[in-house]
């Protein structure tokens, strides 16, 4: 009986450790200019993302459905018209609504040639399939544009944007109420004549109202909060005005009903770092705190708090090369762990959205570099922000190497396999790790020289990652196959 119990315990504790997976995949549509704009959990583990291709023929959405390992299940492209333009909004821009339907906010431009309305608001209802349920425009003549949307309490629906009333460049904040079929119950502006204001994100709060953040200012932008009521009459207001280019910003509510504030801020001499500002539940400032290097780096996603009160954030780190950025930090702001990602090591790439996955880890998209252009990027990494099973987890000093190269040949391979790199002994605890497409770690070396040959026996047939990892920090990865 005990040998019995220990065998259950060894197989729940493996399927605990292998239960999360992981990808780091580009998506490419006709070797067009694409770029993943935003993406939520699908009904098989896996992800919706809504994406935005470029063209000379149209500016068009495509959404693409994935499965828990990154294979895409479905890929339709929406609005080929060559006279019009469409734009997914980008963080939150698109949902899961009650009946397990998707939800997408975005903004439809006409072409000028034809008619003087300049855009409208967008929200597009889809089914599973990917099939057009309702779509609905709002707006008035000038141009006015969704950025996100979310369901609300009674079924329908609240989007956030912005609106230009009066042709002037000055857009105000803008708040749109519908039912559940997409007919506009009320709509709320809210700025001043003189200033831009833009809102990128909603949520409804615990009162039934509503939290309203993005941008406010002239010249200089910085982060610019509206709390309103149930109808959207505006109670409060924060602007976070520091005199440096801010930009924008996101929000969700907090477990303590407070909010949860990021974006980036200007440090003097040390350009944008990403910032994380906690507020009460009346607005007060609890905390703020800078992530990040002396460079350029911004969290532009919305945050996700975690059960403990810890919180996840996704952005971009501009230094050496742009690369995707994820942190955790506690309750309290403290920096838990920092991770960069990328696709190809000298090519730069970015973070628009963050989800928690249904693994408990977590995925983040938007657009990388590659040798035909501009690709939609997906990366799905562990709870720990890994890229492989048991990774590192910590602080440590960043390690930036912008040219240890990883070439491999031949590629499949059916008896051995090259693994090559400019590896000139400058870099300490040089490791060559390779893992199956779960993150599982099959292999593991120390890297000593340049050219390091390994024999496939060792391996099955399948496809798997190489990661060249310098002081615990991964600085090239590569796709392998064998096949014998």
């Amino acid at each position: 009986m005990k040998k019995l119990i220990f065998i259950i315990l060894v197989l729940c504790i493996c399927a605990k450790v292998f239960s999360q997976t992981y990808f780091n995949n580009n998506y490419d549509y006709n070797q067009e200019v694409n770029s993943a704009t935003s993406l939520i959990n699908n009904d098989s583990s896996g992800f919706m993302i809504a994406a935005h291709i470029i063209t000379t023929d149209y500016h068009a959405l495509n959404l693409i459905n994935i499965n828990d390992i990154g294979d895409t299940i479905l890929s339709k492209i929406y609005y080929t018209d060559s006279l019009d333009v469409f734009y997914a909004g980008i963080s939150g821009a698109i949902i899961k609504t009650v009946d397990t339907c998707y939800m997408l906010a975005g903004s439809f431009e006409i072409d000028s040639s034809t008619t003087t309305q300049y855009g409208d608001g967008i929200l597009l209802k889809i089914d599973q399939d990917g099939d057009t349920l309702w779509s609905r425009k709002y707006g008035g003549v000038y141009f006015d544009a969704f950025r996100m949307c979310r369901q609300t309490n009674d079924g329908g629906f609240i989007a956030v944007g912005e609106k230009d009333k009066y042709n002037n460049g000055w857009s105000d904040m803008w708040l749109v109420k519908t039912d559940s079929l997409g007919n506009m119950e009320w709509e709320k502006t809210y700025g001043e004549v003189s200033k831009f204001e833009s809102a990128l994100a909603v949520e409804q709060t615990h009162d039934e109202g509503y939290i309203i953040s993005g941008t406010k200012g002239y010249l200089n932008y910085n982060h610019y909060i509206i709390k309103t009521d149930s109808l959207g009459n505006q109670q409060w207001f924060k602007y976070f005005n520091t005199g440096n280019d801010d930009g924008s910003c996101y929000i969700v509510q907090s477990l303590d009903s407070g909010f949860i504030i990021t974006g980036g801020i200007v440090i003097t001499g040390m350009s944008k770092q990403g910032c994380i500002r906690k507020l009460d539940k009346n607005g007060n400032q609890v905390w703020l705190k800078n992530y990040g290097d002396i460079t350029y780096d911004f969290l532009d996603t919305r945050a996700v708090e975690l059960d403990d009160g810890s919180i996840v954030v996704a952005g971009t780190s501009i230094y050496p090369v742009e690369r995707g950025w994820l942190i955790k930090v506690s309750s309290n702001g403290d920096l838990l762990w920092d991770r960069t990602y990328f696709f190809d090591t000298l090519r730069p790439c970015y973070f628009y959205d963050l989800v928690k996955a249904q693994d408990n880890g977590f995925a983040m998209c938007a657009w990388t570099q590659t040798d035909h252009g501009q690709d939609a990027w997906v990366v799905k990494v562990d709870e720990d922000g890994c890229e492989y099973v048991n990774c590192e987890v910590g602080l440590s000093n960043p390690v930036y190497i912008e040219n240890l190269e990883l070439l491999m040949y031949p590629n499949p391979a059916s008896e051995t396999i090259n693994f090559e790199t400019n590896y000139n002994g400058n870099y300490n605890n040089t490791k060559l790790i390779i893992s199956d497409m779960l993150g599982r770690i099959i292999k593991e070396y120390n890297v000593d020289k340049s050219i390091l040959t390994i024999n496939s026996n060792d391996l099955q047939n399948g496809i798997y990652y190489a990661f060249i990892v310098v002081d615990k920090v991964v600085v090239n990865k590569q796709k392998f196959a064998i096949l014998k």
